[in-house]
This record gives C-alpha cells, structure tokens and sequence, in this order.
C-alpha cells in the first residue's frame, strides 16, 4: 500500500468509527459507514490493477475518486448546523471583508467574469485528475505518490473539520428570495452540482481553495511551468469561491493556508 492510500484508508477507517459516536445522526450514519467501506474497498482493489501501464494509472487517478467519497461520507454526519459558530463567519465577514461582499454583487453585472468565474469554479473537480494526467505526460510517473501526499492532507482536514465547524455557505444565509439567478449553462450546472451533488454544508476551511493550491504546489515541485498555469487555475477557484458566495473569505484563506502547509511539509 503506498504512503498516500494508508494516508486515505485510515481516514475512512476514523469516520467509520466516529459515525457511531456522533448523536442521533438517523440514516445518516448508515450511509456515512457505506461509504467508509466502500471507500476502504477500492483502497484494497488499487494494487490489483497496477499491473499495466493502464492500471498503474488507474491507480494513480484513484485517489481522485477517494476525496469524493471521504467528501460525502464525513458531510452525512453534519447534521445539524452550529449557529454561534454560523454567526461568527458571518460577522468576520462584514467586519473584515466587507469589499468582498460589495464585490460579489457588482460582480453579477459583469457577464464576462462572471461566467469565468463559475467556469473557474466548476474546474475544480477535473484538476486533480488532471495534475495526475500531467505528471504522466512529461514522464514523472514516479512523482505522483509525493503528490497526492501533498494533496491529500489539506484536502482530508477540510472535510474532517466540517464535522466540527458546521455552518451553511455563503449563498445560504445572503439569499432573501430562496433562489439564485441563473444566468447561463455553467452557472445553471453549479448549481446542479450544489443541490445534487455537495452535502450542503459550508466545508470549513474550503475544500476547493486546499485541494487546488495543493495540486498547484505539488507541479511546481515538478515543473515551474506547470506550477504557473495551475497556480492560475488555482487563484481563479479560490476567488470564485468566495465572489460566488460558495465560501466565506475565511473559509478560503485558511483552505490555502493548508496546502501551503502540506507542501512546506510533504512536498
């Protein structure tokens, strides 16, 4: 098993276990455990394909899939939201990043950022696997076990701490009409994926800011040049986050203060 996927097995591992201690989470709790377990089984299944070029980067990708799963599994047990916690964002917010949310209104009135901005927010979720495709076509294979170790860490304590810092996003506690305007394809398939797809919750710190930096990080490790064109992808999803109103301001500095962590310490 290499360093990254004990790294990973042992996270599903955790919140298999805390899922029984967390209070009266209903069904919640069952699909929280089916998806640990699951999780756990694709772990044990990554060596058996890793036979061929195609399995080695099946393999590689894998983890990719993994962050979805702990992502799912760890927001199953949020199941109640922290209001004094929820208030404190809200006032930081107001109080220290005031032009951020001045921003983020005016911002809807410029229709070519702001269609950048949601495509920049929905390329979060192919980068990851992208920076693994990358590392294989410039021939550093060998290098994707130092990434996903610095991937990993910041992405995994993102997901981890939303089970202790429970609020809603952003969008959740500004909206006064109960919908967000839809305005174009990709605006109309973020929310898709929010309503669909997310736990929505608000994941503190942002798990988009954390996982992006971090890939970016770990390609400047192997190329300055990759490290650049990531790094934007990178600063585009971290401002989208928070001009889109998916995360508070602070959700998003923190999330890029962990992957700089992880890279000054694993990379």
């Amino acid at each position: 098993m290499r360093p990254a996927e004990a790294v990973i097995a042992t996270f599903f591992t955790a919140f298999v276990i805390f899922a029984w201690v967390v209070e009266d989470p209903g069904n919640r709790r069952l699909e929280s455990v089916g998806l640990g377990v699951f999780g756990l089984a694709l772990v044990a299944a990554g060596p058996l394909v890793d036979g061929s070029p195609w399995g080695r980067l099946v393999r590689d990708l894998l983890p990719s899939l993994l962050l979805l799963l702990t992502y799912w599994q760890t927001g199953r047990l949020v199941t109640a939201i922290d209001p004094r916690f929820q208030q404190l964002l809200v006032r930081v917010e107001r109080r220290w990043f005031s032009p951020v949310v001045s921003l983020s209104e005016r911002i809807q009135d410029r229709r070519g950022w702001f269609l950048y901005l949601h495509a920049s927010y929905l390329a979060c979720y192919p980068i990851l696997p992208l920076g693994v495709v990358v590392l294989h076509l410039v021939g550093r294979a060998d290098a994707v076990p130092t990434f996903w170790l610095v991937v990993l860490p910041p992405t995994l304590a993102c997901h981890a701490l939303t089970t202790v810092f429970r609020s809603w996003p952003p969008w959740v506690s500004d909206q006064t009409d109960g919908a967000r305007p839809e305005r174009s394809v990709v605006e109309s398939l973020n929310r898709w994926v929010s309503d669909h797809a997310s736990i929505r919750a608000n994941t503190f710190p942002s798990g988009h800011a954390a996982s992006t930096a971090a890939v970016a990080l770990a390609l400047w490790h192997v190329g300055p040049l990759w490290g650049v064109a990531f790094g934007w992808l990178a600063g585009s999803v971290a401002v989208a986050t928070v001009l889109l109103r998916y995360h508070y301001t602070t959700d998003t500095l923190l999330g890029l203060g962990l992957a700089v962590a992880s890279y000054l310490t694993l990379g």
